[in-house]
């Protein structure tokens, strides 16, 4: 009985060597560096896919959100911003709207490009992908948002588009649509592959919450071994 439950303590501890690694945006959103680790804040080109960095930041007057963007210009190539309070403008484009801690894209004025967050794999590995886009444009109008693998425009893992409002914390009303598009999936991933996902509009100035986790999973055969292993060194020692 003792060996058993030795057996099995010492394939429960590989299992948690092999554990999973997540990386999740919103609370990783670093406005010291770009790219930050495995974040990277910039625009796409429409045509080409081609990413160009943001390099500078344009904060809103009262310090309420900040945000990555070019040449300290937030509107026309876009900008990935993150609020420090809830914050509601309805008078900037078609209304905009921020919650703490939240973290949006802004679509650019440009209609040639497209902001996006881009995450780049630190390893060869199966990732649990999920990202979730949310409204936040407060008169409702509708949003493209989308997916890409290795700046691939032409062929989205997502192409999708969020509309409507779901109000705000500080009294704005909602407004009926389709609020939240999400994207999940297990990808193989090799590395230094990359995962971008953005909005686009055509018109600027919608901003979209965003959420985006990539969860590094072990390959089963990865476990398998390591708890073989793990086993093998048990019953040597016991010999």
């Amino acid at each position: 009985m003792k060996k058993t439950l030795g057996v099995m303590m010492v394939v429960l501890g590989c299992v948690g060597l092999a554990s999973a690694t997540t990386y999740d945006y919103n609370a990783e959103f670093d406005l010291s560096n770009n790219p930050s680790g495995v974040w990277t804040y910039g625009y796409a080109d429409i045509g080409t896919g081609a990413l160009t960095l943001y390099n500078s930041h344009a904060p809103t007057g009262g310090g309420e959100v900040n945000n990555w963007c070019y040449n300290s210009n937030p509107d026309n190539n876009g900008n990935d911003n993150k609020a420090t309070v809830a914050f509601d403008q309805p008078t900037w484009g078609d209304g905009m709207s921020w919650e703490p801690g939240m973290t949006c894209i802004m679509s650019a004025q440009n209609g040639s490009v497209a902001p996006v967050a881009v995450f780049t794999t630190p390893s060869g590995s199966l990732y649990n992908i999920t990202i979730e886009f949310t409204s936040r444009v407060m008169d409702g109008s509708s949003t493209d948002v989308f997916v890409i693998r290795n700046g691939n425009l032409a062929s989205p893992l997502l192409f999708d588009s969020v509309s409507g409002f779901p109000g705000s914390s500080l009294g704005a009303p909602s407004v009926a649509g389709d609020w939240t598009v999400t994207y999940n999936a297990t990808l193989s991933l090799g590395l230094g592959e990359t995962i971008a996902f953005g909005v686009d509009d055509g018109e600027g100035l919608h901003q979209i919450a965003v959420e985006g986790t990539f969860t590094e999973v072990p390959e089963p055969a990865t476990i398998s071994l390591l708890t073989a292993g793990a086993v093998l060194g048990l019953i040597r020692g016991k010999r």
